[in-house]
């Protein structure tokens, strides 16, 4: 609609807490590659439908007892969905909203699950945040997860007059009512702020076909698999993943399909001994290697079969 550059991310059919961590560590990289070292994520949650609908009846008696304190425009918004005042007033940064119900307070157990889950993965992948149960999306597009990321200085003081806006959150309510199926989904956008879209489009940078699969099995290895694809990134080595799959069995299987001489495997044993199995995927040898050291030995024995 403003006709700025927006460059959207979207993960389908993943109900796990991975799905918005994978999303949110993505965005983190591409906003480091494009100079913005210091940033930080802001994240809340409103909870599934039993959550919403609970929140929603404490801000609605909320509200009503601050009506005359209200916007008329809010007021009107009132008569029709609370959702939608609210939403208004956040974006007038109203002084009632510093007092309104925390929707985090009614979260049913399961989204209590599900954010506490990746606030772990937010801790154990040193992500800086700050939990804001003030942050809020549009109420017919987000449920559950709601996040940002925001461009920071090197004191940590916020970016004045950012060039990006990153946002994003769970969207499984939106493309249920899309596709009148239960379809889970996450999505995320970054908007270029007052730019316009180029005459002409750079050329798409071509990439080397990965040459290794990376394997992950438990929490605690799908976390440390998350930041080892970024220092593999950083390394220039190319890799294949399925972060979102809980399977040994049907990761192997996808790493055979896509013929890579190399697989990496982390498990529990490895993930407590900090170490990392390497598979030759075919001579079916394999050796554990120390974590530290893996980046080195993958760079060696990837060098011997260019």
């Amino acid at each position: 609609r403003t006709q700025e550059v927006a460059f959207n991310f979207h993960i389908v059919g993943v109900k796990k807490s991975i799905a918005e961590s994978l999303l949110i560590q993505t965005l983190r990289s591409l906003i480091r590659d494009l100079g913005y070292q210091s940033h930080a994520v802001r994240i809340n949650s409103v909870g599934d439908h039993d959550s919403v609908t609970r929140y929603t009846r404490e801000l609605t008696v909320y509200l009503k007892k601050h009506l005359e304190s209200m916007p008329p425009y809010a007021r009107e918004l009132m008569k029709d969905d609370v959702s939608a005042a609210f939403l208004h007033l956040t974006d007038l940064n109203h002084e009632l909203c510093a007092k309104s119900p925390s929707p985090l307070e009614y979260l049913s157990d399961s989204s209590r699950r599900h954010f506490r889950e990746i606030i772990e993965q937010l801790d154990m992948t040193t992500t800086p945040y700050e939990i804001d149960p003030r942050l809020v999306g549009h109420y017919h597009c987000y449920s559950d997860t709601l996040f940002t990321l925001e461009l920071r200085d090197a004191d940590g003081n916020l970016l004045p007059d950012a060039p990006l806006t990153v946002r994003g959150g769970r969207l499984d309510a939106f493309v249920t009512h899309i596709l009148k199926m239960n379809v889970p989904a996450t999505g995320a956008v970054i908007i270029l702020n007052n730019k316009k879209t180029p005459a002409r489009l750079p050329a798409v940078r071509r990439v080397a076909v990965p040459s290794v699969f990376m394997v992950q099995l438990g929490f605690g290895p799908k976390i440390k698999s998350l930041m080892l694809l970024d220092a593999l990134k950083t390394a220039n080595i190319p890799i294949r993943q399925a972060l979102v799959s809980d399977s040994l069995s049907e990761q192997l299987r996808q790493a055979e399909s896509h013929n890579v001489p190399f697989s990496i495997i982390l498990g529990q044993k490895e993930f407590v001994e900090n170490s990392i199995i390497v598979r030759n995927m075919r001579s079916r040898s394999q050796q554990n290697i120390p974590f530290d050291a893996l980046i080195p030995h993958l760079r060696r024995v990837l060098k011997r079969i260019q």
